[in-house]
């Protein structure tokens, strides 16, 4: 959806400045995540599952222009117009979250294997996606 919206603004956008970190994990390593915490983890085990250390969204943006084969092109918008084009989502890709995997790590003996979200948007299964436009 964001390379999509990219292509058709000719840059990537961010909320704000784009300083606010933003965790992301692939969802194959979520899943692998989400059934070591069923059978492994203690009933009421609080766990957070990022895929590595936050990202700024600024640089998130900059790899979806590239992903978007727009040249790393990006630029702000304010959270209010984020909010008319992308309704509640726009909220959550404001807001500036921290988040480590450690416990997760210790209890689950998990860890992400997946590239970064940088690295797969530029060179992995969100480059070959953005390859083939809707």
């Amino acid at each position: 959806m964001l390379i999509n919206l990219a292509r058709q603004h000719g840059a990537a956008r961010y909320i704000g400045t784009g300083e606010n970190y933003c965790p992301m994990v692939q969802v194959d390593d979520l899943a692998d995540a989400y059934v070591r915490a069923l059978t492994q983890a203690p009933a009421g085990t609080l766990i957070n599952i990022p895929g590595g250390p936050a990202r700024h969204f600024k640089e998130i943006a900059q790899a979806i222009s590239m992903a978007a084969d727009l040249g790393g092109r990006t630029e702000s918008w304010t959270l209010e117009e984020a909010q008319q084009v992308l309704g509640a989502i726009a909220d959550a890709l404001a807001l500036d979250l921290q988040l480590s995997g450690a416990r997760a790590g210790r209890l689950l003996d998990w860890a992400p294997h997946a590239p970064s979200i940088l690295d797969d948007l530029v060179h992995g299964s969100y480059h070959t996606e953005a390859a083939s436009p809707l």
